[in-house]
């Protein structure tokens, strides 16, 4: 069942609940940790949903949640901002964020996303 701090279309963390963990992790921060955040936005979203419907965007965006989860495995914190628009907190440096965005990149330009017959790749830009 889904929270009032979870995105009930992807099950990952809504804007509410990354504010809260980013709150609680800015006050345990110490000097001299650092964290960094990465944030992704899918290359020319509305084009894709209008080309394969609502339905099938609605599932690219459950399954880049998925994967984002899948390769953030405890580095990170996955919440979905709205729309395509994820961001992924981690304590780490600012070189290991800029390394992980651009294996994420990697990692969603060479997957497969399936919608029934239909096969598709997308591409996504991170900030960090």
């Amino acid at each position: 069942m889904p929270s009032a701090n979870s995105d009930p279309l992807t099950g990952v963390a809504n804007r509410r609940g990354f504010e809260e963990y980013a709150n609680t992790q800015l006050a345990k921060s110490n000097a001299g940790e650092p964290l960094s955040l990465v944030v992704l936005d899918i290359d020319s979203f509305k084009t894709i949903n209008d080309e394969i419907g609502e339905a099938g965007g609605d599932q690219l965006l459950r399954d880049v949640g998925q994967l984002l989860n899948r390769y953030a495995l405890g580095a990170g914190f996955v919440a979905r901002f709205g729309g395509d628009e994820f961001e992924i907190l981690m304590r780490c440096s600012l070189g290991q964020a800029s390394a992980f965005a651009e294996f994420l990149r990697d990692q969603i330009s060479s997957h497969e996303f399936i919608f029934g017959a239909e096969s598709i790749h997308i591409t996504a830009s991170l900030m960090k």
